[in-house]
C-alpha cells in the first residue's frame, strides 16, 4: 500500500472542502511509489506541523462507557454467539446488523432500532433468511436504497437492496 498525494483519487473524485490543487492523501494499492518530491515535502511539512512526537496515555483500567457492567448484547434464540456488527443511524435511532453463530453454523440478524446503546441488550434480534455473514449496511443516496453487503456465499462480494433497513428479510 502506498500513499499518493493529489487532488483527485484514481476514480477522478475531487476531495470536498479542499482548495483546487491542494494535495489530499489517497491510499491506493500499488507496488511502485507515485509520490513526487513536491508531495513528499508537503507530507513532511504536514507531519512537522501536527507534531511527530504526539502521543496519549493508555488508561491503566479501561472501562466501557455505554454499559460498564454488562455486554452490549447477548445472543437470543439459543444462538451461540453474536459478532461482526455494522451500525447506522436510522430515523434518530441505532440500527445494527451482525453475524450469528448457532452450533457451528453461521447466519445473520438485525436488532430492532433502539435509542441508546444501553438498550441494545433488550432490542429484538431478528434472524435472517439468508446468511449475510460479516455485513456492512449503508444508504446509497443516488438510488435512494439501502445496501447490505456481505462476505459469504458463492461470490466474494454479495449484497441485498431494500427500502426498509429495519426489515431483516425484506
Amino acid at each position: 500500500m502506498t500513499l499518493y498525494l493529489g487532488s483527485e483519487d484514481e476514480a477522478g473524485l475531487k476531495r470536498e472542502g479542499m482548495p483546487q490543487g491542494h494535495p489530499s492523501p489517497v491510499l491506493q494499492s500499488s507496488s511502485t511509489p507515485k509520490m513526487s518530491i513536491r508531495s513528499s515535502f508537503a507530507l513532511l511539512l504536514s507531519a512537522a506541523t501536527v507534531g511527530i512526537n504526539a502521543y496519549c496515555d493508555i488508561p491503566t483500567s479501561p472501562r466501557w462507557a455505554a454499559t460498564p457492567d454488562a455486554p452490549l448484547a447477548l445472543p437470543m434464540h439459543n444462538w451461540t454467539s453474536l459478532k461482526d456488527f455494522t451500525h447506522v443511524p436510522y430515523q434518530g435511532k441505532h440500527l445494527v446488523y451482525g453475524s450469528i453463530v448457532n452450533n457451528g453454523s453461521y447466519s445473520s440478524t438485525n436488532f430492532g432500532p433502539f435509542n441508546d446503546w444501553s438498550q441494545m441488550y433488550k432490542a429484538p434480534q431478528n434472524g435472517m433468511n439468508s446468511a449475510t455473514v460479516a455485513p456492512t449496511l449503508f444508504y446509497f443516496a443516488p438510488k435512494k436504497v439501502w445496501v447490505l453487503c456481505y462476505q459469504w456465499g458463492p461470490s466474494a462480494f454479495s449484497y441485498h437492496l431494500s427500502n426498509d433497513p429495519t426489515n431483516a428479510n425484506g
